[in-house]
């Protein structure tokens, strides 16, 4: 049976880790998009920058709170139940984030639908459907 400690930090250590490889993803793209001669609006190069530094304030604060509990705290159990206010960020940063992919994915259905007006819904749900359908 694992322990509490082993769900609650266990959890948060691998989620962090993760988080950590996808943000140097992230970070990968925005410099590739960058050095790229594309001729965005401010707006958009705005938009990029502005996710990306939402990202590191959301990785930042995720490794903040964990060397807080796993080094400065280590063995202190008490600390678990306490908040931190590098956890604070954390539904913050991630909520901004969604939104602004949300906001920019309707907006971009929004410019499908007006350069490709014989398509339904349906239809372009399936254009996004077919390159995850596997080999037929």
């Amino acid at each position: 049976m694992p322990s509490t400690l082993d769900l609650n930090l266990g959890a948060m250590l691998i989620g962090a880790l993760l988080g950590s490889v996808l943000f140097g993803v992230v970070t990968v793209q925005v410099y590739v998009y960058f050095q790229s001669s594309f001729n965005d609006t401010k707006q958009t190069r705005l938009l990029v920058i502005v996710t990306w530094i939402i990202e590191c304030v959301w990785t930042t604060s995720t490794w903040i709170y964990l060397y807080h509990i796993i080094v400065t705290h280590y063995g202190d159990m008490k600390v678990l139940k306490l908040s931190h206010w590098a956890l604070v960020f954390t539904p913050i940063t991630s909520g901004a984030v969604e939104t602004i992919v949300q906001v920019w994915s309707y907006n971009l259905i929004k410019l499908v639908f007006h350069y490709l007006p014989f398509l339904n819904h349906w239809q372009l749900l399936g254009l996004f459907c077919i390159p995850h359908m596997g080999p037929v």
